[in-house]
């Protein structure tokens, strides 16, 4: 499902976007509306990605971010691009939804990006729980919250930063989640893998399905770009019965099956006679068909 983006008509008629030349209009255009972008403005993307988007070199690329460095619009920080006017857009001080959303998103950042997002004076709010002490390896894995099917909202618990309660997942779930060929939106996927469970599958199963799916995407052909995010797989149209009724097959297929071609086979013995015997059969038929051993067809 695609994201929505939405540009006041006032954008053009701001005074910063006005003295812009066109090439320089689109980049920020695009920074503002590519598909890696999300609620809180602070996304990776890499200089190849927005080259082949924009069809600017990158040369042209790192000479325009240094106008739009300079008027803090926007800061390419390593694999970051840093907006730091976005959150004000997002009416976060009066939608405590979209205030849950950027934080999440926050959690997920390096230290020293977080950092910088201070420094650069980032429109929003950040806990003083969260800066300076957020460790880079306390990174949550819920992407784009509110940017995608908003079914499932965060439970707040006043004992975690700011409110917002941070998503531990289970042991079963980061199982399948390895497995699972598409690593998109795990927080949601997640809230799908739990409710699908309710309804009575197991772990096994869904590890079975996830399973099943990966390996059609190893197939020549396929690309994994197609394949289906975690919480559609998961969710309502229980796409993943479908995998795991074709891995049931295949299992029950293989039990069929010796474990190892190499595995011993018990063969019958046959008495010198029965041998004897059956060398005659094969001998009475080859004269039937004018064969000959060690020759050619007469």
């Amino acid at each position: 499902m695609a994201t929505q983006r939405y540009i006041s008509t006032s954008f053009w008629d701001d005074k910063w976007i006005m003295e812009l030349d066109p090439s320089e209009k689109l980049l920020y255009l695009y920074l503002l509306t590519n598909p890696l972008t999300n609620i809180a403005g602070i996304y990776k993307i890499t200089i190849k990605r927005i080259s082949f988007d924009t069809g600017f070199t990158p040369d042209t690329i790192g000479h325009i971010f240094q106008k739009f460095q300079k008027a803090n619009k926007a800061h390419l920080v390593g694999e970051y691009i840093l907006l730091p006017s976005w959150p004000k857009h997002q009416h976060w001080q009066t939608h405590d939804k979209i205030r849950t959303g950027i934080l999440i998103e926050l959690n997920k950042l390096p230290k020293v990006i977080l950092a910088k997002a201070v420094e650069y004076g980032y429109a929003f709010e950040i806990p003083k729980e969260l800066y300076p002490q957020i460790a880079s390896d306390s990174l949550t894995e819920a992407s784009d919250y509110l940017d995608t099917d908003s079914d499932s909202d965060i439970d707040t618990n006043t004992d975690t930063p700011g409110g917002v309660a941070l998503p531990k997942y289970s042991k079963e779930f980061d199982t399948f989640w390895e497995v699972y060929p598409k690593k998109e939106d795990k927080y949601h996927g997640y809230e799908k893998y739990k409710a699908t469970k309710k309804k009575g599958a197991t772990a096994e199963m869904l590890l079975m399905a996830a399973r099943c799916y990966a390996l059609y995407f190893k197939k020549p052909g396929t690309d994994i770009k197609f394949a289906m995010q975690a919480k559609r797989f998961l969710g309502p149209g229980q796409e993943w019965w479908e995998w795991y009724n074709s891995a049931e097959q295949i299992r029950k297929a293989e039990e069929k099956v010796p474990k190892s071609k190499y595995e011993e086979r018990t063969q019958p013995v046959l008495t010198q006679g029965q041998i004897d015997a059956n060398l005659k059969a094969i001998g009475e038929m080859m004269k039937s068909l004018n064969v000959k051993f060690g020759a050619r067809r007469v």
